[in-house]
């Protein structure tokens, strides 16, 4: 696919997502940081519960908790299903294919615009971000900044 149509793809579905009524918090956990699955899940479980319980009042506004989950990263669901559970009454979780869920691939360009963020933070923007962001300060006005309004 040609840059331009992928750079039109991803502004669509940037502007789909501001437009929504959504909130959301992300949990960050550097793997590599992490000498095996058993510390990165309980890193995982760490900064979740701290978001969670951070917004807790957010979350007890609804009658139900619905988790959307494709089956990707097992430890991660199995995290979110006992941090859910603990903490609210009412918790179902469904196992998606992204292509039939919006808001999933809403979740997953969230976590694209954390994870980039992250890189520039860290002094590692790559050619690829370069060529489709052009400058990390651009990156940051066109996109990061305006889809902090959404977070909780």
């Amino acid at each position: 696919m040609y840059m331009e149509d992928r750079k039109k793809l991803f502004n669509l579905l940037f502007h789909f997502t501001r437009k929504l009524p959504i909130r959301f918090f992300t949990a960050k956990v550097k793997k590599s940081e992490c000498k095996d699955t058993d510390e990165l899940e309980s890193k995982l479980t760490k900064a979740i519960t701290a978001e969670i319980l951070k917004h807790e009042d957010y979350f007890r506004n609804f009658n139900k908790i619905i988790i959307y989950y494709d089956n990707g990263q097992k430890p991660l669901k199995r995290v979110l299903n006992i941090i859910f559970s603990s903490r609210f009454s009412d918790i179902e979780v469904r196992k998606v294919q992204p292509v039939d869920y919006k808001l999933f691939q809403v979740a997953d360009l969230i976590c694209t615009l954390e994870h980039v963020n992250g890189k520039i933070d860290l002094g590692s923007f790559s050619k690829t971000e370069a060529e489709f962001f052009t400058k990390p300060h651009d990156f940051k006005h066109d996109y990061y900044r305006k889809l902090e309004k959404q977070r909780i």
